[in-house]
């Protein structure tokens, strides 16, 4: 391979690595209403995406579920405020919440 053609390829890579670290993930209301109980965590966060953000006991977000209980709850946020939260008994979801997603 010539020289620059390798740099040209690392350039482009690169460049694609720089737009998915900047790339905002966003959860919405299609992805809330695609959730199904008993569904695992990895389940949730396929169809959602990208993984979600654990919620610590005494953490709330608006319209959120509150984790209590042995339940493991995750929050999905975006830039506008919008979230889905998630809770998960024995990595099943039992429990969702939305608040403004479009």
């Amino acid at each position: 391979m010539a020289k620059g053609a390798g740099l040209t390829i690392l350039a482009a890579l690169a460049g694609l690595s720089l737009a998915a670290c900047s790339r905002h993930e966003v959860v919405t209301y299609g992805d809330f209403r695609s959730m199904r109980p008993g569904m695992t965590y990895q389940q949730v966060a396929g169809v959602i995406g990208h993984p979600g953000s654990v919620l610590r006991e005494g953490e709330s977000v608006e319209g959120g579920i509150v984790p209590e209980g042995g339940k493991a709850v995750y929050v999905w946020k975006n830039k506008d405020g919008s979230n889905m939260t998630a809770a998960f008994k024995d990595d099943r979801l039992i429990n969702m919440g939305q608040y403004d997603l479009n």
